[in-house]
């Protein structure tokens, strides 16, 4: 009770909810008897009587490293998918320099990026080196919904990519009738040249 009210940061502890104690402290590892790891949402707790903490908490501070990512990701998205809105919104009369080409360079990077960064995510646990610390990455993994941001991330880079496809299908149109028509002008005008030239 204690520990989650630490946890949940409740000055008095008896008011705590059976099933608010639990969900605090599910999230627990030990490797020794005498030894505890808990963690939650916001908060973590490390019972170590050897002192030998430092590699848990390099691997918390890496796991809410990655959610911060995954979180300013999110946010950055959000905002690109406004604007690609606003694009495709604003897209009318034939624009030929449109900036949906260079927008959608942007977004294949950020997909570069961010494909690069989840591929180093998943392979995290193999730079521990320790079963332990894996398996403390994996705890942290899901009590932090990680993998649940990654995939949100992603859905939203999916739907990011297929505005501005639709975007560009719609630009390539626009240019494709704006040169037909261009074409169809020189070929009346090469007529009226001819007619008009002859004797």
């Amino acid at each position: 009770e204690e520990i989650s009210s630490v946890l949940r940061e409740e000055k008095n502890f008896s008011k705590l909810f059976s099933a608010e104690i639990r969900d605090a402290t599910r999230a627990t590892l030990s490797y020794f008897k005498n030894d505890l790891v808990i963690i939650d949402w916001s908060a973590g707790f490390i019972f170590d009587p050897a002192g030998k903490y430092e590699d848990d908490l390099l691997t918390i501070e890496l796991a809410n490293l990655q959610l911060l990512e995954l979180r300013t990701y999110d946010g950055l998205i959000d905002k690109k998918i406004e604007t690609a809105y606003m694009d495709l919104k604003n897209l009318h009369g034939f624009p030929i320099f449109s900036s949906v080409r260079k927008i959608l360079l942007e977004v294949a990077e950020m997909r570069m990026e961010m494909t690069r960064y989840t591929e180093d995510t998943m392979n995290i646990t193999k730079f521990f080196g320790d079963y332990y610390l894996a398996k403390l990455y994996d705890l942290l993994e899901e009590r932090l919904h990680i993998g649940e941001w990654k995939q949100t991330v992603s859905a939203k880079l999916d739907n990011l990519d297929e505005i501005y496809e639709l975007a560009s299908d719609r630009v390539d149109v626009q240019k494709n009738l704006l040169l037909e028509v261009l074409i169809v002008l020189l070929i009346v005008f090469e007529i009226v040249i001819a007619v008009v030239a002859k004797p």
